[in-house]
């Protein structure tokens, strides 16, 4: 409830009659409903929706149970009253020497457009929002800025030119396939394991369940069938060490899984 008129944003009529008792007895009667819109501490802004507008309100109220509706958990120990949502704390109120919990913004955002939440972020990186926009071209994030006050002007300057996105890059790495018909000065495979392409993968960022980050891969020119580490048998092994010349270079045991090191060892000793 606010006793200002001109903080309401999306002001309209309330025609139900809304009336409130205050402390001293009185009735007042609501006029308009709309939305306040503040700047907190760390630049945090707080929209509260559903804001009466009461002439002859002696203070501006929140009241507890209509924050409570939209979701924010509200908690009270001695005095102190923390406002909390999806297990984090926004907003942190001391009691006053008149038993009330003051909120004291910075300033009542009159003008500006605030996040429609109950709370946002005030960071303002152009990495950041290039992560939020869905990684798009910085020249597009310009665009936006200069149509829309939602990405701040100063997110641009913070920009370093030789930074590149991380998931960007991944996003754009390509595996050239290997041919099945290959060129006339190009080796052909007619049987099984005369022909082996192996590759390796990694390291990812995030490993698997038994702690592996390299993946090592291996296709079968003839039969084009692909066999990962996890599958391969003491046979399979047995196959490639009699049938394969093998060429590795500088060799490293990329975290292959347990069992696999007679592949590893094979191959290190083939040169």
């Amino acid at each position: 409830m606010t006793n200002d008129a001109s903080e309401l944003k999306g002001a309209a009529s309330v025609t139900d009659g809304t009336r409130i008792v205050v402390a001293d007895g009185s009735v007042l009667t609501a006029q308009q409903v709309g939305t306040v819109e503040m700047l907190l501490d760390d630049n945090i802004k707080l929209c509260v929706h559903g804001v009466l507008y009461i002439p002859g309100l002696d203070k501006k109220l929140l009241a507890v149970a209509k924050i409570i509706e939209r979701g924010v958990r509200v908690s009270f120990t001695g005095n102190v009253c923390e406002l909390s949502k999806g297990g984090e704390t926004f907003l942190t109120l001391n009691k006053g020497s008149h038993g009330l919990f003051s909120v004291k913004p910075k300033r009542v955002l009159y003008d500006e457009t605030a996040t429609e939440a109950i709370v946002a972020d005030g960071s303002s990186t152009i990495q950041l929002w290039h992560a939020r926009l869905g990684h798009p071209s910085f020249a597009s994030i310009g665009n936006i800025q200069k149509h829309s006050k939602s990405v701040p002007q100063a997110a641009g300057s913070t920009r370093d030119p030789n930074e590149l996105c991380e998931g960007c890059a991944q996003g754009k790495m390509t595996v050239t396939s290997f041919p099945r018909n290959p060129g006339p000065n190009k080796v052909k495979s007619s049987t099984k394991l005369h022909l082996i392409h192996s590759d390796v993968a990694g390291p990812f960022k995030t490993p698997t369940l038994a702690g592996r980050r390299y993946v090592v891969t291996f296709v079968d020119a003839t039969q084009h069938a692909l066999v990962n580490t996890s599958n391969i048998t003491s046979n399979i092994v047995s196959n490639i060490t009699n049938n394969t010349a093998v060429q590795a270079t500088n060799l490293v045991n990329f975290g292959v899984p347990p069992g696999k090191n007679a592949m590893i060892s094979f191959m290190v000793t083939s040169g």
